[in-house]
């Protein structure tokens, strides 16, 4: 193995208490895990903590040189701690070694402002199991941000010459540094400043080839020193955050943190009811047929456990109604893995969705136990799905297969999607707005994954969609339709009411009324 400079390690040794939901393993096996500090000066390191209340602050116990761990030492009131002994590794005593793990660091060489203080954040250890490592670098920041992948960094984080290695990494670290200045100038705060850093360098990393062909780039260098820093000189240029960028990037996020600073209003609120009046009108303006749905929701704590819909459809000289019970189904992690539905009419369908790791990579549904339609990315981008095989199965099991291409704004919003069919092509424009979709932090989302509608929905509300149909069997005729959508607001910024109008290039109309009602979470 070879030697890595820039890097130590950290011994950690888990208290679990003996109170909670835990098994009796993880509440009395005393667990060691590892820490591993890659690519940072350990000068520069002034403490590491795990994040206990989730304010991203290191509040306590910062790090020192020599401080001896005591084994008679009672743990009762302890939830999070770091202690360097003598020999140059650190102790860690938690309850929960999955907590969120901070790494504050400071350069006021460097960093010209916050005291030259910024923190890097992490996700914490996956299991309960002994001699678990975890590697504290930009690059492992930037995968447990949801901004890169592990597969992304394998080979940049493996090269073949230590020397370029250190080089990859400095380049990194400065990179990282300057650009903090630059969106300190531009008005961002430290919080903003790191997300908008993170995510930018990731994706000009992603441009630049970080899978391929940037560590092999580097290693053809060999030896070749001005080969690699010539090389590394177009990755900072790609990674690099100019004033014009930052000042592009701002309202982005600074809106995007106005919505997280009332986060703690909004996620108090859990959509209760939904009722949706939805009418179709002919060229003439005769009304064709009107549907009623109305949905309640029950939760356990913040999870959407199961939903009670009632249908309605009236049509000239006939009337039809449908009711219908789902329930959902979470694993260990609380990730959401099934929807299963009974009809009044004796039917069942079943949604699930399967996962590598964090995020959704496939979904499937089922009408009576058999396959009616699946989703499977083929392709990502920043950990968002951006082109998708669609496969649609009739009563027969015959398969009808297309691929959706989707593009996303810098607030993860949808804006163009295009459906691409055997026999047709569907074609979306949309406009959002800055405010939360009432959906998209509901408990059935995880952090950095996308489920069910994101393809159609995105983390705000949509305010105009134009849609273009193209029949490849007759290119001549084609289909368009323009939906506006006026949505009124209440005084936490979720939607209460959504008009929506949608006018068709043959005439046809459709008015659709959404009424939203919330709970407060308790």
């Amino acid at each position: 193995m070879k030697k890595l400079i820039w890097l130590f390690s950290i011994i950690s040794f888990l208290f679990i208490g003996c109170g909670g939901n835990g098994s009796n393993k993880e509440a009395k096996e005393l667990l060691q895990k590892i820490l591993q500090v890659v690519g940072i000066p350990y000068d520069i390191v002034i403490n590491i903590c795990q994040d206990d209340n989730n304010n991203g602050i290191c509040e306590s116990f910062e790090l020192q040189t020599k401080i001896t761990l005591s084994k008679g030492d009672s743990f009762e009131d302890i939830f999070e701690k770091i202690k360097l002994t003598e020999d140059g590794k650190y102790f860690l005593e938690t309850r929960d070694p999955k907590k969120p793990i901070l790494l504050e660091l400071q350069d006021r060489e460097n960093v010209f402002y916050n005291d030259g203080k910024f923190t890097l954040t992490y996700k914490g250890f996956k299991t309960y199991e002994d001699n678990e490592t975890k590697e504290l670098s930009i690059l492992t920041s930037m995968v447990d941000n949801g901004f890169l992948r592990e597969i992304d960094i394998d080979k940049i984080r493996d090269l073949n010459n230590q020397d370029t290695q250190n080089r990859f990494y400095s380049m990194l670290l400065s990179t990282l540094e300057k650009n903090i200045n630059t969106l300190f100038e531009a008005g961002f705060d430290i919080k903003n400043a790191l997300l908008a850093d993170l995510k930018e360098m990731s994706i000009g990393l992603i441009q630049d080839g970080i899978r391929d062909s940037l560590p092999q780039d580097l290693n053809n260098c060999g030896n070749n020193m001005e080969c690699v820093d010539s090389r590394l000189k177009i990755t900072e240029s790609k990674i690099t955050i100019t004033k014009d960028k930052a000042n592009a990037i701002k309202d982005s996020y600074i809106l995007g943190d106005e919505d997280n600073s009332n986060s703690s209003n909004e996620n108090k609120l859990l959509v209760s009811k939904i009722s949706e009046e939805y009418k179709t009108y002919n060229s003439n303006g005769d009304l064709i047929d009107s549907t009623l749905s109305i949905i309640t929701y029950k939760y356990n704590g913040d999870k959407l456990i199961n939903y009670h819909q009632y249908s309605s459809t009236s049509y000239t000289s006939a009337k039809d109604e449908y009711t219908e019970d789902c329930s959902l189904t979470y694993d260990s992690d609380g990730k959401f893995i099934e929807e299963s539905c009974r009809g009044d009419d004796g039917s069942v369908s079943k949604y699930e969705v399967i996962y590598d790791g964090d995020r959704v990579v496939e979904k499937r549904s089922y009408e009576d136990n058999k396959i009616s339609n699946s989703w499977r990315v083929l392709e990502w981008s920043n950990n968002k799905p951006i082109k998708v095989e669609l496969i649609n199965y009739d009563e027969n099991g015959n398969s009808y297969t297309g691929t959706e291409f989707i593009e996303y704004d810098s607030k993860d919003n949808p804006i163009r999607v295009i459906w691409d069919y055997e026999y047709e092509t569907v074609k979306v424009k949309r406009e959002f707005d800055n405010n939360k979709n009432p959906f998209y932090w509901l408990s059935i989302f995880q952090d950095n994954s996308y489920y069910a509608w994101t393809e159609f929905w995105g983390k705000n509300n949509v305010i105009k969609e134009i849609s273009d149909v193209t029949y490849k069997d007759n290119e001549d005729y084609k289909y368009s339709s323009t939906k506006i959508y006026n949505i009124n607001y209440n005084g936490s910024n979720m939607p209460i009411r959504v008009e929506s109008k949608e006018v068709g290039s043959e005439g046809y109309k459709t008015i659709t009324t959404t009424k939203y009602e919330y709970i407060e979470l308790k």
